[in-house]
């Protein structure tokens, strides 16, 4: 049988996450922290080999060349936070964090846990600057994004539609308003729809985006809109919007242009968000009495795709909204009439 060639790391951390001693020590560290954390007395700790413990967590951070890396630098984390928790007072166990850490690009954690810590080795030194400037958030001098959070991020500035899911530790939320701040810096005259589960999390996320963008919401003329209605949308002035809204909202918009027109279910899913997400950015609810805007199917080289038309009504309540215009009034004017017009406002 042909030989199948395999990376040194594939060699060293393929099914390393099923080691019956890592499993074993990971247990007896979970045990004695929740027995340490609930003051529980009367219930034995369990023995744990502290070297064995960080021999592990060290390898781990390094994990490379396999599916399971994401996970094994993640036990990393756990096994030397676990570790920490249990026996503070041990200097090693706070020497291997910080290279633990380190090592997985953890730069936020180790700012907080391990502040002093600097690698000792000049090329992992090297090679911390390199991972760092990769990292680093846009616009902020020494703050970092998680390797997840990086990948997401970039995704989302460079790929027209995106989609993702992640854990809530992750810091989803932290990411996407990320890149909004980032977006409104670059160009500032985009709208933007952020989809919640639940009511609830409407005044959460909210509160979120006015605590942590509030000064540059306020400097570019954002608003934050929670519900369609809302009397600042009835405003003639030159307002952004950061609408934040539950699936139901958005489906409701979405079933209400398919029962107006049923041929849109037969349009390409990309353009049909495509067109949706044109209309939460511009503000306007499309295929209602409103008649704001329209979802039209048409053929494009014999593909039926979903294209989006902003209506006359539409029109006129963006140049409202910018501030420019104080009055629009339409006339009609026949064939062969006669009339005059001037510009100007006398």
């Amino acid at each position: 049988m042909p030989e199948t060639a395999t990376s040194l790391g594939h060699a060293i951390f393929s099914g390393i996450e099923k080691d019956e001693y890592l499993n074993e020590i990971y247990d007896a560290l979970l045990h004695n922290y929740f027995l340490k954390l609930f003051q529980i007395e009367g219930t034995g700790r369990k023995e744990v080999d502290t070297e064995d413990a960080l021999r592990f967590a060290d390898l781990l951070s390094k994990s490379t060349g396999t599916d399971h890396s994401e996970q094994h630098r993640s036990l990393a984390q756990e096994l030397i936070t676990l570790l920490a928790a249990t026996e503070p007072a041990d200097d090693q166990i706070q020497y291997v964090m910080g290279s633990v850490l380190s090592n997985t690009s953890n730069y936020l954690g180790l700012q907080h846990s391990v502040p002093g810590f600097t690698e000792v080795n000049v090329f992992d030194k090297l090679a911390e600057e390199i991972s760092k400037d990769y990292l680093r958030i846009p616009s902020e001098k020494d703050s970092y994004f998680l390797r997840s959070q990086k990948a997401v991020f970039d995704h989302m500035a460079e790929d027209p539609y995106f989609s993702y899911s992640g854990p809530t530790s992750m810091g989803k939320s932290f990411v996407m308003r990320t890149f909004i701040r980032e977006q409104i810096k670059k160009s500032p005259d985009k709208n933007y729809a952020i989809i919640v589960p639940t009511k609830a999390l409407i005044i959460e996320v909210s509160k979120e985006l006015a605590d942590n963008l509030g000064s540059l919401l306020r400097q570019y003329d954002y608003r934050i809109v929670v519900s369609a209605g809302a009397v600042i949308l009835q405003e003639k002035n030159a307002h952004h919007y950061v609408f934040v809204m539950t699936p139901e909202r958005f489906t409701r918009i979405i079933l209400s242009a398919l029962s107006s027109n049923p041929t849109l279910a037969q349009t390409t899913p990309q353009s049909f968000l495509g067109a949706m997400m044109t209309a939460a950015q511009l503000g306007v609810e499309p295929n209602t009495p409103l008649g704001q805007a329209y979802l039209i199917p048409f053929r494009n080289k014999g593909i039926l795709e979903c294209q989006f038309q902003l209506g006359y009504k539409g029109i006129i309540d963006l140049a409202y909204r910018s501030g420019n215009v104080s009055i629009i009034q339409a006339q009609v004017v026949c064939e062969n009439d006669s009339f005059q017009f001037a510009f100007g406002l006398d």
